[in-house]
């Protein structure tokens, strides 16, 4: 059966995930359910790609970021299934849009052909572990504003001794849909590094890392914690 017709069928059992996203994210949500289905083989437990002949290196690059997470956040993110695409007909048949990557939830993240690196893992691990310990809703309500999250998994993916040009800030999405949408523009190719910068002021005014995780750990109780 080609995967697309595999694809139907499995969408039935996406819910066992417990993600509670819409229909459009639906392909790599169902590829984690049977990635057999969409051309994934599996490299190492709850790790698949399309070509594990090239992937060798994968299973230690994704515990390379998920200790690079753990260190800033001090706690180590839960293990989603990852999918791996090195080809960019996987990265379509999985919906990729663009994205070096994308966290689904907590539970899956889709990695492109051009996402294959340690800090875009350790960045999609931040994305996981925020959802651990707020859920979904304070993202998506905008509780948290899109620039917010970014400018903290981006801080927390960051390798030992990055710079950045932090001179001119600029406006950013607060808006989650806003952020996906435009992100991705030539233009706007710096959101992430000006999402950090920001994140980086706030910091210096609060009490740095430890006033960010103090802040998440109020946020998670339900209090009203401005991070702006």
């Amino acid at each position: 059966m080609e995967w697309r017709g595999k694809a139907v069928t499995v969408l039935a059992v996406v819910v066992m995930l417990g993600v509670g996203l819409s229909v459009q994210f639906a392909p790599a949500v169902a590829a984690a359910v049977c990635p057999q289905c969409f051309g994934l083989r599996q490299v190492a437990p709850e790790i698949y790609a399309d070509a594990p002949e090239q992937a060798a290196d994968l299973p230690a690059m994704i515990a390379q970021g998920r200790a690079r997470s753990a260190a800033f956040f001090g706690v180590e993110p839960g293990m989603p299934r990852f999918l791996v695409c090195y080809g960019d007909t996987c990265d379509i048949r999985l919906g990729g849009g663009g994205a070096k990557a994308m966290a689904y939830g907590g539970r899956v993240v889709h990695v492109s052909p051009h996402g294959i690196d340690a800090t875009i893992i350790a960045h999609e691990f931040g994305h996981i572990r925020l959802v651990e310990q707020l859920g979904i809703a304070p993202m998506r309500s905008g509780t948290l504003s899109a620039w917010v999250v970014e400018g903290i998994v981006t801080l927390a993916a960051d390798p030992p001794g990055v710079q950045r040009d932090c001179s001119a800030p600029r406006p950013l999405p607060r808006d989650p849909t806003e952020w996906r949408r435009t992100a991705g523009l030539p233009e706007n190719a710096d959101y992430y590094d000006q999402a950090a910068c920001a994140m980086t002021t706030w910091m210096g005014q609060n009490g740095g890392r430890a006033g960010v995780l103090g802040a998440l750990e109020r946020i998670a109780t339900g209090e009203a914690v401005p991070l702006e």
